[in-house]
């Protein structure tokens, strides 16, 4: 695996070789965000991306400032996050952000 490529190896006939990579400058796309509160004070939040990706949410009580974090530094399509800590019966928003491992990062607007 070089840079979060995995390649296949076979055999070849001596001789002179040349590698090629392609820049990767797409951010993940990312879909299917859905909040599933739960009744002890904490939410799961969870989406998708189409390649591998790390996984963040930014959320607070205000849209505008959303100042507490949680994440996941795993690179996965398939994110989930739970937030933690949260008042019974209020509001809160967020926004999800991921990551590639060519440090191109998607963040969806505040929910």
């Amino acid at each position: 695996v070089v840079k979060g490529i995995e390649y296949a190896f076979f055999p070849a006939a001596s001789g002179h070789y040349e590698a090629q990579y392609l820049i990767d400058s797409a951010p993940p796309v990312i879909s299917n965000i859905l909040a599933t509160p739960n009744t002890n004070g904490t939410c799961l939040i969870t989406w998708d991306t189409d390649e591998s990706a790390d996984s963040r949410v930014d959320f607070g009580a205000d849209a505008n400032v959303l100042s507490d974090t949680a994440s996941d530094p795993t690179s996965v399509t398939q994110h989930a996050v739970l937030l933690t800590g949260l008042q019974s019966g209020a509001t809160y928003y967020f926004r999800v952000s991921s990551e590639d491992g060519s440090g191109n990062a998607l963040t969806s607007p505040a929910a």
